[in-house]
């Protein structure tokens, strides 16, 4: 991902209307590029921080942020898994139903 297409896809990112493979390549342009995490951190800031301030709540920056990516980084991880999970299904079947066709025409 190149840094304008990273600046592009924050709104996405936050609101999480982002796909799933979208969202971890995001994190890795972020984790690489510290002026794109810098903008990432105003954009944050501004979006979820005014909200806070309206609510008089309390708003810790770089704990907001890394929890959010954190919660991100990780529901990216348990949706792989279960795409990992669903095709180790899918090739379980396809050669349970060969071996069955394979038996019943011998």
């Amino acid at each position: 991902m190149e840094c304008k297409e990273f600046i592009e896809s924050m709104p996405s990112f936050i609101d999480g209307n982002m796909k799933l493979f979208d969202k971890n390549e995001f994190i890795e342009h972020m984790d690489n590029c510290n002026e794109c995490k810098e903008e990432f951190t105003i954009r944050l800031l501004s979006t979820k921080g005014l909200k806070s301030l309206e609510l008089s709540e309390s708003f810790d920056l770089n704990k907001e942020i890394n929890n959010y990516i954190k919660d991100v980084k990780d529901r990216v991880k348990r949706r792989i898994d279960i795409i990992k999970i669903l095709i180790g299904f899918e090739i379980l079947f396809i050669t349970v139903c060969s071996g069955l066709i394979l038996f019943f025409l011998m």
